[in-house]
């Protein structure tokens, strides 16, 4: 451990566990990782792995995600180099679709504003948009081509993450729930699990869907709580999707493998983990208006994540008010894997003393309620 830097136990394997782990052990923290079930099991293994460039936003949120999606090219080749594994990253390209001709006006002005942003872009009629995807639909107004839109397989980057992490000195230890924290006076000094017991100067709160439990353990109620997303996978005999779409909160992912996922629903139904065949249809129902090329595509594979949402447009991250030694990084919804970098060097900025290179103001948390 480097002089002065603390020790950090990371609660939670997810993406963004892991990610903070890797910044953390770079910045020369002694850090252990408890995880309650298997390394990135849950909302980072149902994600699209989509790494979005963002669109221009004069806010806060705004900043972050896009410095997030510009980051990711050189923390995937960071980590693929350091452990010989391909974290899978591709700029593949992606289109935001117009379906309806009354609101091209709105994608004119889009176009207009990333342009002058410097948001590499370019605005495409149906034609041009089916030029490049020929499975897509050429009935749509058109769409916007955002060539360094990318793409990732979000359990082997996770997994490389954390790989990384270890290879900089991280300890992993799956399979142990948290039951309780230490304490000396007013501040949390370490985590109890079912099996052991991690000391250490900081707790990092990174239990994404989970957090609010965890926090419970503490005495607080962390405004936080599980957005279910039923997701479709699709197994082309060979890659006939080059390109991520968005049409709406509609979205298609082609992946590194060729597959295609088709997602998702938001739904606020707590753990309810049942892919259902309500939310299947409705995913099917706008593929194919959207891509009707895929009518005849192999059905692969079904599933259902957690996503966390924070009951804000924002996430988390800050130290946890009225609890000392603890920073919570989660509440990311459905956008953790692509602002993944960013969350993780301020994290690790944070917690080691260092100036952030964003301002954590407007991701602090509010004041707790005591559970």
């Amino acid at each position: 451990m480097a002089d002065g830097a603390p020790g950090v136990v990371i609660v939670g394997a997810g993406v963004i566990g892991c990610v903070c782990a890797y910044e953390l052990a770079k910045a020369g923290c002694r850090v252990d990782v408890v995880e309650r079930g298997e390394l990135c099991r849950e909302a980072s293994w149902a994600s699209a792995g989509m790494v979005a460039q963002a669109l221009p936003a004069d806010d806060a949120l705004g900043a972050f995600h896009a410095l997030g999606s510009r980051m990711f090219p050189a923390l995937a080749a960071e980590i693929s180099d350091l452990t010989g594994v391909d974290a899978t990253y591709r700029m593949n390209g992606g289109f935001r679709l117009c379906a309806d001709e009354a609101e091209w006006p709105e994608w004119e002005a889009l176009n207009s504003a990333c342009q002058a942003a410097g948001v590499p872009c370019e605005l495409l009629s149906a034609q041009e948009v089916v030029a490049r995807d020929p499975v897509l639909s050429p009935h749509i107004a058109g769409g916007l081509w955002l060539p360094e839109d990318g793409v990732v397989a979000p359990r082997r980057y996770t997994q490389t993450l954390a790989l990384a992490a270890m290879r900089r000195g991280a300890r992993f230890h799956l399979h142990q729930p948290v039951i309780g924290f230490e304490r000396a006076g007013d501040r949390v000094t370490g985590v109890c699990t079912t099996t052991d017991s991690y000391t250490a100067e900081v707790v990092l709160l990174a239990a994404g869907a989970w957090t609010r439990e965890v926090g419970a353990e503490l005495g607080v109620i962390l405004p936080m709580k599980p957005a279910k997303g039923q997701m479709i996978q699709l197994a082309p005999r060979e890659p006939i999707l080059r390109h991520t779409t968005h049409c709406g909160d509609f979205y298609l992912t082609a992946r590194p493998d060729g597959t295609i996922l088709i997602g998702s629903t938001v739904e606020f139904v707590g753990f309810d983990r049942a892919v259902t065949p309500g939310g299947v249809k409705h995913l099917l129902d706008q593929a194919l208006t959207v891509a009707p090329g895929l009518r005849d595509i192999p059905l692969a594979e079904t599933w259902a994540g957690f996503r966390p949402y924070a009951e804000r447009p924002e996430p988390y991250l800050g130290w946890l008010p009225g609890v000392e030694g603890v920073f919570v990084a989660a509440g990311h919804f459905r956008t953790g894997i692509s602002p993944s970098p960013i969350t993780g060097r301020l994290v690790a900025e944070a917690v080691t003393g260092r100036e952030t290179t964003l301002s954590l103001e407007p991701f602090a948390l509010p004041a707790q309620q005591r559970a």
